[in-house]
């Protein structure tokens, strides 16, 4: 990468940034600060190899002393609900449509399978409420006829589906 790319790639990280937390912090009337606090610690400590001076002093200030070490990528596993939500304002409608895959995608593969019945009540766990609501209203062909239970546990990753004691994801 040459160092007008460099540039350009550092000034758009920056620039998103600031547009996330911005969009997070005005659509949220009782953000989460530790969720914040931690995604700009975050962005400080995978900005550190490029800024170490900057970056180290900006952390000190307001967070102390930085942790070695990249950032965990898994954030989303801890804010699950908080995640959901920023990234449906966000990407809205495309949102949506990934959500429906994923179900679409997971229920294509039991029916081919043959690993559960039609004709048993389901139960889809969502990892999120605004997943569960989108799944709700969801107009799915592979849904249609079936008796549905949606559920949200917050300790999913991604969606996954029961039917008796069996657990598909």
């Amino acid at each position: 990468m040459d160092q007008r790319q460099f540039r350009h790639a550092s000034i758009t990280l920056f620039d998103n940034l600031t547009k996330d937390i911005s969009t997070y912090l005005s659509s949220n009337p009782a953000p989460n600060q530790t969720l914040v606090g931690q995604v700009i610690s975050d962005q400080l400590r995978m900005l550190s190899p490029f800024m170490p001076r900057l970056t180290q002093e900006l952390h000190e200030s307001h967070f102390g002393a930085m942790p070695s070490g990249l950032p965990s990528p898994n954030a989303y596993k801890t804010y699950s609900e908080e995640h959901d939500r920023i990234a449906y304002a966000l990407e809205g409608k495309e949102f949506v449509n990934n959500q429906e895959s994923l179900l679409q995608m997971l229920m294509g593969k039991l029916y081919g399978k043959k690993l559960i019945d039609r004709n048993l009540p389901l139960e889809i766990y969502a990892p999120s409420t605004i997943v569960k609501e989108i799944i709700e209203k969801s107009t799915l062909p592979s849904l249609k006829g079936m008796t549905l239970d949606v559920r949200t546990d917050p300790a999913a990753h991604s969606l996954y589906v029961k039917q008796g004691e069996k657990v598909y994801a």
